[in-house]
């Protein structure tokens, strides 16, 4: 292609290359724009999920303690029934064991000792 003809294809095509220009510096500026929006958008989405992370653990946190308080609960009723249930037992124990038999206890304890031979451990 002649010089001259390359000249007036430059010359034509200069209006278009203009435009593009635009258009590039336009795209360079929304890809920016897009980065930012998306770096906004993370940093609030880790924050949310710190959030709720943190609630989440307050949540679990609770939960643990109030299956505590369940269990010990539970746990300090029973021991009440059995502490109950015994005292409940050494009564009609106590009841049932009659002062004759506690004579007669006396009575074989006090025969075992006699029968110990004296100097013996």
């Amino acid at each position: 292609m002649p010089a001259d003809r390359a000249a007036e294809r430059l010359i034509e095509l200069e209006p278009v290359l203009a435009l593009l220009t635009d258009t590039h510096a336009e795209c360079g500026r929304i890809v920016a724009a897009a980065f930012r929006d998306a770096e906004r958008i993370a940093a609030s989405s880790r924050q949310q999920a710190a959030a709720l992370a943190a609630d989440a653990q307050d949540r679990a946190r609770a939960a643990r303690e109030a299956a505590l308080e369940q269990v010990l609960a539970a746990a300090r009723a029973e021991a009440s029934g059995a502490v109950s249930a015994a005292k409940a037992r050494a009564s009609l124990r106590r009841a049932a064991f009659s002062p004759s038999q506690a004579g007669h206890l006396a009575a074989m304890a006090v025969a075992l000792v006699r029968a110990v031979p004296s100097g013996s451990p």
